[in-house]
């Protein structure tokens, strides 16, 4: 029972949640069923007790049933009872903090009854939110399109034929909320082929794209923003798509939801990190500028959380740009908003890079020493590093020491880092050729080279390569 669907879903809920739905289900207009009440008072004592034989389905039967032999089949669906009250109070909840739902319900309602006075009143409470509203996303669009059906079909049943109905308003609405809603996951389906090699059929597309070339969208903030993406996504090499996209970035964004923007910058940054893929270097500034505006509108978070992920790939563009000064202030200003056990190991990391790419070797040396860091993958980053560091400062002793250790970590790790223990062992073994390789020998230079450069397991080819070619004399 402990792993159960009717556990999961109650461990799930917060603590505001249990006392709701405790007070749901003693609600006989909710719950006429005694014996789920039973059930979820015991679940609620024993779930954070972390004994599973407190959850076991024969004890948990006796608290019911207390006069009763057990049968798996009446647990079974006293399990399924409680499971299907829970959903149904997370759909009332959902219900009662959906506000426009409701009211469109409600119209419904009063339409079928003939009630005109009071369908009225609700579609103007309905057009009054709406117009109030400052954010236009797809969920606003949708709902303009529903309360034009509302007052259609109400139209629709009215014995004066000769009244013009609304159906002009109508479709132009649904012509709204739909090439929306097509234009966005367009940009979705054909980023996710680029990055996962995912097989998509886009319907209709080039006949909605037509469409858009040819009528003005003005009115409509989310199209003239999703439209230029989606071309700059199917023909990355026409970049004018792009440069439209960014110019009606800050004339609309604002005018969409937080979500809404964070995914656009997402897809951004996709398209930027695909042009670089290609060799087109100055979308690295298109990539740092994309990640300032999102800081600056607090749209890269996950929940409360700064992503490590996310955290490092900026760092790693601001040293790109060599944008230090830049880097050091936002490593140390959003250190904070990382989970708080990585913020430690990722900040010495992060600093690290930042002095290793300015050359302040023992600055580096001094901070990965004096910190351990928990994190496997981040710690094979930092060893790297640390290579790189004592053969920049020909500490020879140092170096070899480490290539030693960090092989024997890799080892001890290697049900932990899968696939990437050979990228790390590739660094090893080449870092140790390097600094073996006679300086004066112009053929086994040469030929360190080429097999850096075959070398497909590599992530620190470009590093190698130019320390060959300063390696030359």
């Amino acid at each position: 029972m402990y792993d159960s669907k009717l556990i999961t879903l109650l461990q799930s809920f917060s603590s505001n949640e249990w006392k709701q739905f405790n007070r749901y289900l003693q609600s006989p207009f909710l719950n006429e069923n005694q014996e789920i009440i039973i059930l979820f008072d015991y679940i609620r004592k024993n779930i954070k007790k972390k004994r599973k034989g407190l959850l076991q389905k024969q004890v948990v039967f006796r608290v019911v049933y207390p006069r009763k032999r057990y049968t798996d089949d009446l647990m079974r669906q006293l399990m399924y009872n409680l499971h299907q009250a829970a959903e149904d109070f997370l759909a009332f909840q959902r219900y009662q903090n959906d506000k426009f739902t409701r009211n469109c319900y409600l119209a419904e309602i009063y339409d079928t009854r003939d009630m005109e006075k009071h369908f009225q009143q609700v579609i103007r409470q309905l057009e009054k939110k709406r117009d109030k509203q400052k954010v236009f996303d797809v969920r606003f669009y949708e709902e303009n399109y529903r309360i034009e059906e509302l007052k259609s079909l109400f139209l629709e049943k009215q014995k004066n034929r000769k009244q013009e109905l609304n159906l002009q308003e109508v479709t132009n609405k649904l012509d709204h909320y739909y090439l929306i809603t097509k234009l966005r996951f367009s940009c979705l389906m054909t980023s996710y082929q680029h990055l996962f090699k995912f097989k998509y059929e886009l319907f209709l597309l080039e006949d909605i794209l037509k469409h858009l070339r040819e009528k003005d969208y003005s009115e409509v903030p989310a199209i003239k923003i999703y439209h230029p993406l989606l071309e700059s996504l199917l023909d990355p090499e026409n970049e004018t798509h792009f440069q439209q996209f960014k110019a009606a970035l800050p004339q609309y964004e604002q005018r969409l939801t937080k979500d809404s923007r964070l995914e656009l910058y997402a897809l951004a940054r996709n398209y930027c990190i695909k042009q670089l893929n290609k060799g087109k270097t100055t979308y690295i500034r298109e990539l740092f500028d994309f990640y300032k505006m999102a800081l600056e509108q607090d749209i890269l978070w996950k929940g409360d959380y700064l992503s490590t992920w996310t955290y490092n790939n900026i760092v790693a563009v601001g040293l790109k740009l060599q944008e230090f000064e830049w880097t050091k202030q936002f490593i140390e200003e959003y250190g904070a908003a990382l989970p708080e056990e990585k913020q430690e190991g990722t900040h010495t990391f992060c600093m690290a890079r930042v002095h290793f790419k300015m050359e302040e070797y023992d600055k580096v040396i001094h901070l990965l020493h004096q910190t351990e860091i928990d994190d496997v993958f981040l710690n094979l980053s930092a060893k790297t590093i640390l290579l790189k560091t004592y053969f920049e400062l020909e500490e020879e002793e140092a170096l070899y020491s480490l290539l030693d250790s960090f092989k024997m970590y890799i080892f001890r790790k290697k049900e932990s880092i899968s696939y990437h223990q050979d990228n790390y062992l590739q660094i090893i073994r080449f870092t140790r050729k390097l600094a073996n390789l006679n300086p004066y020998d112009k053929e086994a230079r040469q030929a360190l080279q080429a097999e850096v450069k075959a070398e497909k397991r590599l992530r620190e080819k470009g590093w190698f390569l130019r320390k060959l070619d300063t390696r030359s004399v």
